[in-house]
């Protein structure tokens, strides 16, 4: 059985798991996840930090240095969507 040929025109969310690994490259995938796991450490650490368990980036970082990690968690997620994109 020959494999299902797919448009280009098919959103990438509606496609199968395997279909949307062929339609993306291995690097733009690795690339993203590493992008959103670095955004997602800087929320998780707030989190954590929120409730004591660590320092807080307000006390490590100060006010100003908090747009500083606000400002690179949404580049960081900015990147992630146009690197997942598909054109």
């Amino acid at each position: 059985m020959a494999p299902r040929q797919v448009k280009r025109s098919t959103p990438l969310f509606d496609l199968e798991p395997a279909e949307r690994g062929r339609r993306l490259g291995l690097w733009r995938v690795r690339a993203g996840i590493a992008v959103v796991g670095f955004a997602a450490f800087f929320v998780l650490w707030l989190v954590v930090g929120s409730l004591g368990m660590l320092a807080s980036p307000l006390d490590v970082f100060g006010v100003n240095g908090l747009r500083m990690l606000a400002g690179f968690s949404i580049a960081g997620l900015l990147a992630a969507s146009v690197i997942l994109a598909d054109f």
